[in-house]
């Protein structure tokens, strides 16, 4: 089962941020502190808090849970329950988190002006013929992507034309939605046909 979670950062928040970075472990605080500005530093306080949310009800551990890299692949997963694996994203002023018992990774960006020579360097053959110029399409293929990178652990690096997320086996893996000027793509370890998903929103 996948759960994921949605949120949007309020206009004002400042109070609400201030809340909710209280209820994060200090260690955690404490690196989100190095984001390079208002906006990031923002989205992450409220994308990790929702993190510990989840981790606390589903699993009753402490919000104290350390987060960590895997030395293999630099993938951050909970050290005191390495079965509850989770991937964060944000794009503010949303965020996303998705959760499972098996590898997940997860991608969420807000709709805004594109390059379609990013769409040539990046792309397959096959997801340009898709893309078409049009941003909506641009933004599903390019979270999926991410999604599946994240996934994967390689990240950007592993070179985004050496994949389609239009193709199977991938696409089998792929669960994709759009709300409002956001979109959201999700990689499951198992086909999305054989998950159940669960998405929460919230404020």
């Amino acid at each position: 089962m996948i759960y994921i979670t949605v949120g949007r950062v309020p206009d004002d928040y400042g109070a609400e941020l201030r809340k909710r970075s209280l209820t994060l472990p200090q260690s955690r605080a404490e690196t989100l502190k190095k984001r390079k500005n208002d906006t990031e530093y923002a989205v992450s306080v409220f994308s990790s808090a929702a993190l510990y949310d989840f981790a606390e009800k589903y699993t009753g551990k402490p919000r104290d849970l350390a987060v960590t890299d895997n030395a293999k692949n630099g993938k951050p997963f909970f050290r005191d329950i390495p079965s509850l694996h989770f991937s964060l994203s944000h794009s503010f002023p949303y965020y996303a988190t998705s959760f499972s018992d098996s590898e997940t990774g997860a991608d969420i960006e807000c709709l805004r002006g594109i390059d379609p020579k990013l769409a040539l360097r990046m792309f397959t053959e096959n997801e340009n013929r898709y893309f078409d110029g049009r941003a909506e399409r641009f933004f599903e293929i390019w979270t999926k992507k991410e999604a599946y990178s994240k996934y994967t652990g390689n990240g950007i690096a592993e070179g985004f034309r050496s994949f389609d997320v239009l193709s199977r086996p991938i696409s089998d893996h792929l669960f994709f939605c759009k709300f409002g000027d956001a979109f959201l793509s999700v990689y499951s370890e198992r086909k999305i046909a054989d998950e159940i998903i669960e998405i929460k929103f919230v404020n």
